[in-house]
């Protein structure tokens, strides 16, 4: 159970219910909130709001060794085309690299990956890049810049249309060709550990 306490309002009162707490942990609580009322397993608290007991209710969890997670309200994702700007699919072998690329198809992988440039070099300088819409600043920005600062200085010269198609497409087939390598050392550092 990932958290303790279950937080709920019931018959005009806020209740903190044990799910998994200790007695320490609900004596915690029942201390933090003058006017409450104790029971065995749970605490009712008159008068108060929720979004208030329910912080204090969980850091009150994390002082007694629990986590406090806050469940999420949603979940947002963000799914990374293909390098040809479609699905990637297994069917389609120029939409995606493999662990096991050859330096060769690698290179043609990437050199021939869709990007979010402009129609024409001139376009390109004058108006800038669209990197949202490029299948190699996403590799960037999902696999292969180190840190946001990088990150951020691609998007920055691609919009400024400092940086062009066929440059970006060499710094990521470097930054993806290094990754591959320290991949692949680790693999065979570590081959001899796998029975099969």
């Amino acid at each position: 159970k990932l958290r303790m306490f279950l937080v709920e309002v019931r018959d005009g009162c806020i209740s903190v219910r044990s799910k998994n707490a200790p007695e320490e942990a609900i004596d915690a609580v029942h201390r933090a909130f003058p006017g409450s009322t104790r029971y065995e397993g749970h605490v009712d608290i008159p008068g108060a709001s929720f979004a208030p007991v329910e912080e204090a209710v969980r850091l009150i969890e994390i002082d007694h060794g629990g986590f406090g997670f806050v469940a999420p309200s949603s979940t947002y994702h963000t799914f990374m085309p293909g390098l040809q700007g479609g699905k990637m699919s297994s069917s389609v072998p120029e939409s995606f690299i493999s662990f096991w690329e050859t330096e060769k198809d690698l290179k043609k992988k990437v050199m021939g990956a869709l990007t979010g440039g402009r129609m024409t070099l001139d376009e390109q300088k004058r108006l800038g890049g669209e990197p949202e819409k490029c299948p190699v600043y996403l590799l960037n920005l999902f696999h292969m810049a180190k840190d946001d600062a990088e990150l951020a200085e691609i998007s920055r010269r691609c919009r400024a249309g400092e940086l062009l198609c066929g440059t970006c497409k060499k710094e990521t087939l470097a930054r993806t060709q290094e990754f591959l390598r320290d991949f692949t050392e680790r693999i065979d550092e570590t081959k001899d550990l796998v029975e099969g």
